[in-house]
């Protein structure tokens, strides 16, 4: 079945397939170009994020080693002198003592920058002097700043007070044998390393630094975020998650970039970065839809440039296309005209190129074809004057004869022996047959050349005109399976194919009961028609050959037989482009189906 939305315009065909062929192109190119700079931006977007995380590294190196060299300078041999001393006293010389290395804390404290307080923990972890009296006597005993400080300098991750980042900086007092008598810790304002880890210079509308250290199975972070500069809604991430997973490398001791979502859940490329001395790590990361922002233009720049490609193809190939398809548009027209009957019909050709050979062609086919078409008239004449010759010169014989053997059984009645009487019989009885066979001849002669006028037929009537013509005697019963269709067809030639199919089926039914069935399904564009019976069946190896012209399966002494009837049935069949077979296994009782296509319109 053809489809509804077929491209019947040879012109529509060429413009469509020049389209198609330059947006295939145009496709091609886009998507590589699409591609490479897709795969330039993202490349370029992870070496910037690498060439920052790498500085914002090496910068918060240096911040911290400035606090250290600040907490040694501070740990000079003075407050190491004066500390043991206060250990060593007594009261009330201790107080003395106390108040003096107080008074010079503070005197030196301003000399380093953003140090906010001091403070002296002795071995129990208890302040035992600081720059800040409220801390005094407070327990150190379980912070990091101080266990970590009496082995080596130590920086503590930084803390959140009263809306400000703090760092504390911890250095071991030795004595002159090497024995940590005291633990000093500086407090420094953080936001020098707040400038390092908050400074978004290159990283667009979504990019920042973030620093944070693992504690456990949790990672934390250590300095205020772009999108949540409190740190107030940021829960500290399970190190088991894909939020986590840049920070998990770098507190590893890890560098690298990688895709993964941040704390917000939102997907970015982030550049990695550990801080050795600390276990903390430094991430950078901007997000993946800003950092391939740039694709999503050039995709949009490339589609608006495939529309104006294909619209300027779309101008350009009409005209063209127009042109070159005159004159087969000319050569269609004159088609048509030798279709319709009109075998005079020529082309002119204008030009040596295809299409004038095609019409070059065309013209000689025309002419092959009027000559085909007055061989055709003189064949057809001369068929209808053998078949006029076979009508009445060679069927006049034949009733001659039958009528001569009539006269003599009369003539000689009661002078003939029964094998004689037999015999005249058998005699009359093949010229019956031989005038069968030439009724056959002739009619099969007339399918094809004789054309019958096309009507509405009513299959379910005409199929009851045809059992009561074939008169099926009482223990035949011939039904027809409703429902029947209407067609607009030849009704006679539709008329010879049940007539034969029913007739043969009552005919040659062996049983004292039978049983024949008509039915009809919907094939698409044609009917399928169905003839059944339930007598001796046809087998297989039989199939094909009881459709060629003078087989029969039946003796040759039926007069009623022909071997034309079936041949006639496909020949008619074929002729309105369908097709007739049979279905049958040959056993007695299981009878046979013949079924026949015919198609819906003419």
């Amino acid at each position: 079945m053809r489809s509804r939305f077929q491209l019947r315009s040879l012109a529509v065909q060429i413009t469509v397939l020049v389209l198609a062929m330059l947006a295939v192109f145009t496709a091609a190119l886009g998507l590589t170009v699409f591609q490479l700079t897709r795969d330039w931006l993202q490349e370029s977007a992870v070496a910037n994020l690498e060439a920052l995380a790498a500085a914002r590294q090496v910068a918060i190196k240096i911040q911290l080693d400035d606090y250290l060299d600040d907490a040694a300078s501070f740990a000079h041999p003075w407050l190491v002198a004066e500390v043991e001393a206060l250990l060593a006293a007594g009261e009330p010389e201790r107080t003395v003592l106390h108040d003096a290395l107080v008074a010079r804390m503070r005197r030196e404290q301003p000399a380093y920058l953003y140090n906010q307080s001091t403070e002296v923990v002795d071995l129990t972890g208890t302040v035992i002097a600081a720059t800040d009296a409220m801390q005094e006597g407070r327990p150190l005993v379980d912070s990091p700043a101080f266990t970590e400080g009496q082995l080596n300098p130590y920086v503590a991750d930084p803390v959140v007070e009263s809306g400000k980042v703090y760092l504390d900086v911890s250095h071991p007092l030795r004595d002159a044998q090497g024995n940590t008598i005291a633990v000093l810790i500086l407090r420094f304002d953080a936001h020098q390393l707040l400038a390092i880890t908050g400074d978004r210079t290159g990283l667009g509308a979504t990019g920042e630094t973030v620093l944070g250290v693992r504690r456990g199975d949790e990672v934390h972070f250590l300095a205020p975020l772009r999108f949540d500069p409190n740190l107030s809604n940021i829960a500290p991430a399970p190190a088991s998650g894909e939020r986590a997973k840049p920070m998990i490398h770098a507190t590893a001791g890890q560098s690298g970039v990688t895709h993964a979502p941040d704390y917000r859940g939102v997907q970015v490329i982030a550049a990695y970065r550990p801080i050795e001395a600390t276990g903390w790590g430094v991430v950078v990361k901007q997000d993946e839809a800003e950092t391939l922002a740039g694709v999503a233009r050039l995709r949009a720049t490339l589609l608006a440039g495939m529309g104006v490609l294909l619209l300027l193809g779309a101008v350009v190939t009409a005209p063209l296309t127009r042109a070159f398809l005159l004159p087969l548009r000319g050569l269609e027209r004159a088609t048509r005209r030798v279709a319709g009957g009109d075998l005079d019909t020529t082309v002119p050709v204008s030009q040596l190129d295809e299409v004038g050979q095609l019409a070059e062609s065309f013209n000689t086919m025309v002419a092959r074809l009027r000559e085909a078409h007055d061989d055709l008239a003189r064949s057809n004449k001369e068929l209808a004057s053998f078949a006029y010759v076979v009508s009445h010169d060679l069927k006049a014989p034949l009733r001659g004869i039958a009528s001569l053997s009539e006269w003599l059984e009369e003539d000689l009645e009661g002078k003939l022996e029964q094998d004689q009487r037999e015999q005249m019989q058998l005699l009359r009885e093949r010229v019956q047959r031989m005038d069968a066979l030439i009724d056959g001849l002739l009619e099969y002669s007339r399918v094809g050349r004789v054309r019958a006028p096309v009507v509405p037929v009513d299959v379910g009537a005409l199929l009851v005109r045809v059992i009561d013509s074939v008169n099926p005697p009482d223990h035949i019963h011939v039904t027809v399976v409703p429902p029947m269709p209407a067609l607009q067809t030849d009704e006679l030639r539709l008329s010879q194919v049940f007539q034969n199919l029913i007739g043969n089926a009552v005919k040659y039914h062996p049983g004292p009961q039978g049983r024949v069935e008509v039915g009809c399904r919907d094939a698409g564009a044609v009917w399928e028609f169905s003839v059944s019976d339930d007598g001796l069946g046809i087998e297989p190896r039989h199939h094909e050959r009881i459709f060629q012209m003078f087989q029969s399966l039946h003796s040759h002494s039926d007069v009623d037989s022909t071997g034309i009837g079936l041949a006639l049935v496909k020949k008619i069949v074929e002729g309105r482009g369908g097709r007739i077979w049979v279905e049958s296994d040959g056993e007695v009782g299981r009878g046979a189906t013949f079924r026949f296509t015919w198609p819906k319109k003419e």
